[in-house]
């Protein structure tokens, strides 16, 4: 299987759906979020052993609630660039997620891809995860 991710930078179509992750490598947790206009907002809190780990699970996240909702097109925003172009990405530990990422973007190619943005530009995912690995500290 080939881990080629898709990037359109120009003239995006269909909706925007923004990815995040806050990790605590303390306890080996962290908060993934996704937040789109069309989507809606999810954030969970999971067990990752790094933040390139956590950044493929909330993007595995948007992936699995977007093509639940039947999108046809969509850019997956990513400050991470494991994420973003998960071909790149380094390590055997990760290898399975980002093979489910390529697959993915395989079976909805050529409507779906990843595009690497500032994390400026992702401040509602990236506050939905915080606040998800938030809960669990305040919940301890």
């Amino acid at each position: 299987m080939t881990l080629a991710a898709t990037k359109r930078q120009d003239n995006e179509r269909g909706p925007v759906i923004y990815v995040s992750s806050d990790a605590s490598y303390r306890d080996g947790s962290a908060g993934i979020a996704y937040h789109g206009d069309q989507l809606g907002s999810d954030a969970r809190v999971m067990e990752c052993r790094s933040s390139s780990e956590a950044e493929l699970r909330a993007l595995l996240l948007a992936m699995t609630a977007a093509e639940r909702a039947g999108l046809t097109e969509v850019t997956f925003k990513t400050d991470d660039v494991s994420a973003a172009q998960p071909d790149l990405g380094e390590g055997e530990e990760l290898r399975p997620l980002r093979e489910q990422v390529a697959s993915f973007l395989s079976r909805h190619s050529p409507g779906w891809c990843t595009e690497q943005i500032p994390r400026s530009e992702n401040l509602v995912a990236n506050a939905l995860a915080r606040e998800a690995l938030s809960g669990l500290r305040r919940a301890q």
